[in-house]
């Protein structure tokens, strides 16, 4: 019942996300976000390494952890913690888009592992000779770890970005409201 999140869909906020970082260039919170994506793969990292080396782990989260080594892999920490910023965001701005946060989940997975070509091969459609692409889902369980893990680490950002959004609308509001009421008290 959910309704796919494209990239199209997701511009506007990424946008929004992009030009606040933009207005506070200079500021430590974008170094700290790329931090706290590095910690993230590094205890990806360790999950796996510890599998591998024969400790038990849930099979969801080995199979989140490959993922996110993945995502490290082949993306740039700044496009993860961006699209992450911006799918929060768009779920504090655009609540009626997801059916439930567990839909939200599914999208923010499906949006942060779209980033990396290697999650959606391509093939040559025999009827067509078009070349398509098959995107390559998750299991339900790993996509709910792997979502919970990127909300916790790199969701505060979204959040705020919201905040700072609500607070500016406010603003505005306050302004066009005391021009309004200038307006009619002239005679």
């Amino acid at each position: 019942m959910q309704r796919g999140v494209t990239k199209a869909t997701l511009k506007p906020y990424r946008t929004m996300v992009l030009e606040r970082m933009a207005r506070n260039a200079d500021s430590r919170a974008w170094e700290l976000m790329d931090k706290r994506w590095q910690a993230l793969v590094s205890d990806a990292q360790a999950r796996v390494a510890a599998y591998e080396a024969g400790a038990a782990r849930p099979r969801q989260n080995i199979t989140a952890a490959r993922e996110i080594i993945r995502l490290a892999d082949e993306v740039e920490p700044r496009e993860v913690v961006v699209t992450v910023a911006a799918m929060v965001l768009m779920q504090a701005e655009a609540p009626h888009w997801f059916t439930s946060d567990r839909a939200f989940d599914a999208q923010l997975v499906r949006r942060v592992r779209g980033l990396t070509p290697s999650n959606a091969p391509a093939y040559r459609d025999p009827k067509s000779g078009k070349v398509r692409r098959a995107y390559r889902e998750l299991s339900p369980r790993a996509t709910l770890v792997m979502a919970e893990w990127l909300r916790i680490t790199l969701g505060v950002l979204g959040q705020r970005v919201a905040m700072l959004q609500r607070l500016e609308r406010e603003a505005e509001a306050k302004d066009e409201a005391a021009l309004a009421d200038a307006l009619m008290s002239l005679s």
